[in-house]
């Protein structure tokens, strides 16, 4: 008679055991990576939004703060978003709201800089900070 081989009920309780433990330690490291991906994604967004100002305020620099299609006038935090494509504010659905108290800015000269807070409408709610430049640009 031929003995069988093979594992014994024991020894697959211990595995299954065993394997239990392990995805119980690794599942809370990987639940919550949305907050973390929408941390990252309104960081970017904010990035995004302070290199533009910079752009916008050097190509309207170069014409005589005129309006082109190049430059836009920028004298508050929500008049960045279209200088940025896809627009942060009217994607749909909206992704990002400013927390500027009436959304004013400070300065009134151009060139001068101050802090816009993007707000993400996620659930896990990130904000990030950019700066903008003040940029009154005039049709001429």
């Amino acid at each position: 008679m031929k003995q069988q081989a093979g594992f014994t009920l024991i020894e697959l309780v211990v595995v299954i055991v065993i394997l239990g433990i392990l995805a119980a330690t690794a599942v809370p490291k990987f639940i919550d990576l949305s907050g973390d991906a929408d941390a990252a994604a309104t960081e970017s967004t904010a990035g995004s939004l302070s290199s533009a100002a910079a752009m916008n305020f050097g190509a309207c620099a170069l014409n005589g703060f005129n309006v082109t299609a190049k430059c836009k006038a920028a004298v508050k935090c929500s008049d960045f978003a279209v200088l940025v494509d896809p627009n942060p504010l009217t994607a749909s659905p909206a992704k990002y709201t400013f927390t500027n108290p009436n959304d004013t800015a400070d300065p009134t000269n151009n060139g001068e800089s101050f802090v816009c807070t993007l707000q993400s409408t996620h659930s896990a709610g990130s904000q990030a900070s950019f700066t903008a430049i003040y940029t009154n640009a005039a049709t001429p």
